[in-house]
């Protein structure tokens, strides 16, 4: 066991200080597409309200791959000019973006209730609205901060056919705690 021990010691010496010295090179895929943006989409979810969305997408026909945000804070505020970031970046390189306001805000119809069993499962049909659309290649990714972050942890936990990769940011932390301590509780009360 020292033996190991002392090995993988020794790999480290000798890998980390190259490691250490290796420059990480700037890479931005440039810019292939202009893009075409449609405001206010309908997506009707499976008890009949209507989600509303804007999706930006390549100029040029085709099926791309996906990005959806889904937000509580207004689609009309993610326009690239607030701390959300530019949302055309990625269509100009290949992505279809779709900004979807959550049940009950924005222009979505319904009532808003945070991350209750309906608007997690508002997201897996999202997931598969996006999936099916004639411009999807039929790969899905999550992306966004705060409280989108989150919703993509409680969306990909369903397994939405067509749900490829979630990029969750500052997700909340101290929610999924409280959220996960309650689930630990409830099993523990199971048993």
């Amino acid at each position: 066991m020292l033996r190991k021990i002392g090995f993988a010691a020794l790999v480290c010496a000798l890998l980390v200080p190259a490691a250490a010295q290796a420059k990480w090179s700037s890479y931005d895929r440039p810019a292939q597409y202009a893009t075409v943006t449609d405001k206010d989409v309908p997506i009707t979810m499976s008890d009949g309200v209507k989600l509303y969305a804007d999706v930006i997408r390549p100029d040029k026909p085709g099926r791309y791959p996906v990005l959806l945000q889904q937000t509580p804070y207004n689609k009309n505020l993610v326009d690239g000019s607030t701390a959300f970031g530019d949302t055309s970046y990625f269509a100009q390189r290949g992505y279809v973006v779709v900004i979807e306001d959550v049940r009950g805000t924005g222009s979505s119809q319904g009532q808003w209730q945070s991350f209750d069993d309906r608007e997690q499962r508002d997201g897996f049909e999202s997931v598969q609205w996006a999936a099916g659309q004639s411009w999807s290649d039929g790969k899905v990714g999550l992306f966004g901060p705060s409280y989108m972050g989150l919703n993509q942890l409680l969306t990909a936990a369903q397994h939405p056919k067509g749900l490829k990769a979630i990029f969750p940011q500052e997700e909340v932390p101290e929610k999924w705690t409280q959220y996960t301590q309650i689930d630990a509780d409830w099993y523990a009360k199971r048993k």
